[in-house]
């Protein structure tokens, strides 16, 4: 039941404070909000406060190697998580042939293109790898999670 409530808005636009010139949006925590509030769960309103109002279950170091954190988001045995990152959250889907997965409402991502980076606009609720952004400045979503968070 969770991960069907948590995968209902996909393609739902993304608006920064749930606005967007469609109509209503969703930002990453308005979406993780909504998300828990079916199963009775209330959550503040953004992303920070979101993470420190849970259990952090698995914490990352600052620098430690992508392999490193793979493994330990591998071992992740209880659900549903939020995956916390300064100024963004996410709910973790699981691994597929050691490839983990999120669904999220973000803006965009930056990649490696032709020497460079570009930035590739999302705008929408959408399942991406953890992989995201690998090899960029910023590092990859995996790389700059702070923690895994259980209610």
């Amino acid at each position: 039941a969770f991960f069907a409530r948590a995968l209902a808005p996909l393609g739902r636009p993304y608006g920064w404070g749930g606005l967007t010139p469609e109509g209503p949006g969703l930002d990453c925590s308005r979406f993780v909000q909504d998300v828990f509030k079916v199963f009775g769960y209330r959550l503040p309103r953004d992303a920070s406060a979101q993470c420190a109002a849970t259990r952090a279950a698995i914490a990352f170091d600052a620098g430690e190697p992508h392999e490193a954190r793979a493994r330990k988001l591998a071992e992740l045995d209880a659900g549903p998580a939020l995956l916390c990152m300064p100024g963004h959250v996410m709910l973790y889907l699981g691994s597929v042939d050691g490839d983990h997965h999120a669904v999220h409402a973000f803006w965009a991502y930056k990649r490696q293109e032709n020497g460079g980076e570009v930035t590739v606009p999302v705008r929408r609720v959408v399942v991406t790898s953890l992989d995201l952004g690998r090899g960029t400045d910023a590092g990859s979503l995996l790389e700059r999670l702070t923690s895994v968070n259980l209610l």
